[in-house]
């Protein structure tokens, strides 16, 4: 024990005391000679010995006091245990339970009848009792998962897996309740089985988990919902962690359909060369970490159901957890309306040239026309009745007709609306058709609703329709069938949005549509564009529709187009439905003679031929003529006539930045009783129709016969209040 050879004798029964640590002699003489005094017959001392070695080994003495009759000691004899394995043990045991009483982690042990048998400190201070208190208690009283009547059953599965593991509710001596994650150890003991448990208050982690749980639902929510599609995926690997139904809709493929990035690029992609260019692309964006090479805008697309989108794309990398966010846009309406902004402005620029073209041409055939017709007085006068003369009135009406066109394509021709039945209309119209159309077309005429109303100008109505069924017939110069419809349609947001100039609201559409040769794509995209014509050359100006649109588009409606070569094309025209009103009947109206007078007119027009002609034509009606090149130089000639001028007859758009409405205003306010005649081919400043309305002036419109210019001046000089 002490590391001495066993058999050497002892050298006297002192030797003891020179190997026990000098520490302990004092305490064990103090014991040894209150043994001897109280006449103790046993003793147990601890102390140490010294080993050979130097260090000291724990030992306990166990002496017997052999004493004579008289009680007096007359020898002790003994032997020595050694405690170092027993020491050591109690040692472990101090420090492990310093250590479970000092640990943050709730720890007890109970019978196997679910008693508890020890806590430590933690635990205790966790639920709220004192150790001594919990020691009185059944483990159901506070863990809601191993009730008396549950804990059998628990136990015996304990015994059989020897290790459990699960989240239970503990329950303070408040009664409150908390989250616990449970490890449950059976151990089997030499002389007893014992049950310790290690438990963990996880109230925050559950807490976390589920406001991460209820953030991710919201996340997930607001991308299942939101406009734009959401993809996550690995680059390297490729594998979809998440695809949104936004983005499943857009690329129009399943989300179950692909798992990793390659199975998408060859659903979206067929073309290999086309699928290889656009990854290349889109990973070459990604290396760069440049957000311009990441976004691709208004991307062309053709989903495998073979429609066509517009998609704008961008692709975020999360570099920290290698992971890469794709956000999909459908941007199919944008470029739509943007293509729709682009044509309307090419319209509207082509218009406006087209406006000012037939605005000097209407002075150009003004000036024909009324010198045609004083050659026609003054040939009727001499019994001369000349064929060119006449010939020359045919082309200029010609000329006139087609500028009628231009100004509709512009959208500068003053319209008269008046509400009228469309089937109505329609009916009377077609009566005139048959004969234009031929007898190898067949015309199916078709009302959905049996009375449809709008507020138009019915001529011009009938004119839109009239092009486009002649266009049908030269669409069809083998025969077909024409099939005109009619009904009231609702315009919703969503439709309104895929056609330009079109609104919600409700309208009557009229359909036209036939069965002839149809056009493809690439004609669609210009037919409604001036001077763009199939027919061959000489066989048409290119006008018609283009003038169909203006007349639409200027009743504040809308005109579309489908068609497809081989089987034929439809029209659709929408105009805003109006309330129904009984129109009364136009009563004859004789056509007076053309009858002067003596009143005196102050002309006001800037091309001189036109001037001329009037300042002619006027004075031989005898009426007494002041001309006027502008605006300016008629507020001159007024002041050199200064209230003698009994009608204004003035050009409405003049250079020197007067109109003429401006400048019967201002003449108005010298002279209230001025009559005013407005006349012009158009303005682009106002409407000259609207203009007149709105201040109670008569207009003319350009170019004019000879027999309309002598009624309108005298209906306006003859009215009593203009």
């Amino acid at each position: 024990m002490l590391g001495y050879e066993t058999d050497k004798p002892a050298e006297d029964a002192n030797a003891w005391r020179r190997l026990a640590h000098p520490d302990d002699l004092p305490r064990i003489d103090a014991e040894l000679a209150a043994a001897f005094r109280t006449r103790q017959s046993t003793l147990e001392v601890e102390f140490r010995l010294r080993h050979r070695l130097g260090h000291a080994v724990p030992v306990l003495a166990r002496a017997h006091i052999v004493r004579d009759a008289a009680g007096r000691a007359l020898r002790m004899s003994g032997c020595n245990m050694d405690l170092t394995e027993r020491k050591r043990a109690e040692s472990a045991e101090r420090l492990a339970r310093a250590t479970i009483d000092r640990a943050t982690l709730a720890v007890f042990w109970t019978h196997t009848d679910g008693h508890f048998a020890d806590v430590n400190d933690f635990a205790a201070s966790t639920l709220g009792y004192t150790r001594e208190e919990l020691l009185q208690l059944h483990i159901g009283e506070v863990d809601t998962h191993a009730t008396p009547e549950r804990w059998p059953r628990y136990r015996d599965e304990l015994r059989e897996a020897g290790t459990l593991t699960f989240v239970t509710r503990l329950r303070r001596r408040d009664q409150r309740l908390f989250e616990a994650e449970i490890h449950a150890h059976h151990l089997a003991l030499a002389d007893r089985e014992v049950i310790f448990f290690f438990a963990r208050d996880i109230t925050e982690k559950v807490t976390a988990e589920r406001e991460l749980r209820d953030q991710t639902r919201f996340v997930e929510t607001v991308l299942e919902n939101a406009p734009n599609g959401f993809a996550v995926f690995h680059p390297g690997t490729g594998q979809s962690r998440y695809v949104s139904a936004r983005f499943e809709e857009i690329y129009g493929v399943p989300r179950g359909s692909f798992h990793t990035v390659d199975d998408f690029f060859r659903l979206v992609f067929r073309d290999p060369t086309e699928r290889a260019r656009t990854r290349e692309a889109i990973m070459a964006g990604l290396g760069s970490g440049h957000a311009d090479r990441m976004r691709w805008d208004a991307i062309p697309l053709e989903l495998p159901s073979g429609a066509r989108r517009f998609i704008t794309s961008i692709n975020i990398p999360l570099r920290d957890q290698k992971l890469i966010v794709s956000t999909v846009q459908d941007v199919t309406a944008r470029v739509q309306l943007e293509e729709q902004l682009r044509q309307s402005q090419k319209m509207e620029v082509v218009g406006q040239l087209a406006g000012g073209v037939a605005h000097d041409f209407n002075n150009i055939l003004l000036g024909i026309m009324l010198n045609v017709e004083l050659l026609k007085i003054d040939s009727a006068g001499a019994g001369d009745s000349s064929l060119p003369v006449n010939q020359i009135e045919s082309l200029a009406r010609r000329a006139a007709r087609l500028t009628e066109q231009l100004l509709m394509f512009a959208r500068r021709q003053a319209i008269r609306t008046r509400t009228f039945d469309v089937n109505l209309s329609l009916d009377q119209l077609l009566q005139m058709l048959h004969r234009l159309l031929g007898e190898h077309v067949t015309v199916k005429w078709v009302r959905l609703d049996p009375h449809l109303w709008v507020e138009a100008d019915s001529t011009l109505i009938d004119q839109a329709v009239t092009n486009l069924c002649v266009n049908a017939r030269d669409a069809m110069p083998q025969g077909g069938v024409l099939t005109l419809e009619t009904q009231r349609v609702r315009i919703d947001e969503e439709e309104a949005r895929r056609h330009a100039g079109a609104r919600p609201g409700g309208f009557v559409c009229i359909r036209i549509s036939d069965t002839g040769s149809g056009m493809p794509p690439e004609v669609l995209a210009h037919i409604f564009e001036p001077f763009f014509t199939t027919k061959d050359v000489g066989k048409g100006t290119g006008l018609g529709l283009a003038s169909v649109h203006g007349i639409i588009h200027q009743h504040r409606g809308w005109i579309t187009v489908e068609s497809t070569v081989g089987v034929g094309s439809t029209f659709r025209i929408y105009l805003p439905e109006a309330s129904p009103a009984s129109p009364e009947p136009a009563a004859p109206v004789a056509r007076p003679e053309r009858r002067g007078g003596t009143e005196t007119i102050l002309l006001v027009e800037d091309e001189d031929v036109v001037r001329s002609l009037n300042l002619r034509v006027l004075k031989r009606l005898g009426y007494t003529v002041v001309p006027a090149v502008n605006g300016h130089d008629a507020l001159r000639v007024w002041r050199e006539y200064p209230g003698e001028f009994d009608l204004l007859f003035t050009d409405v758009a003049m250079p020197g930045g007067m109109t003429g409405v401006e400048l019967a205003e201002r003449l108005r306010a010298l002279k209230p009783g001025l009559k005013v005649l407005l006349t012009s081919g158009y303005s682009t400043d106002l409407n000259p129709e609207e203009a007149a309305a709105r201040s109670r002036y008569a207009f003319l419109a350009k170019p004019y016969e000879l027999n309309r210019l002598t009624e309108t001046l005298r209906q306006c000089l003859d009215q009593p209040g203009q």
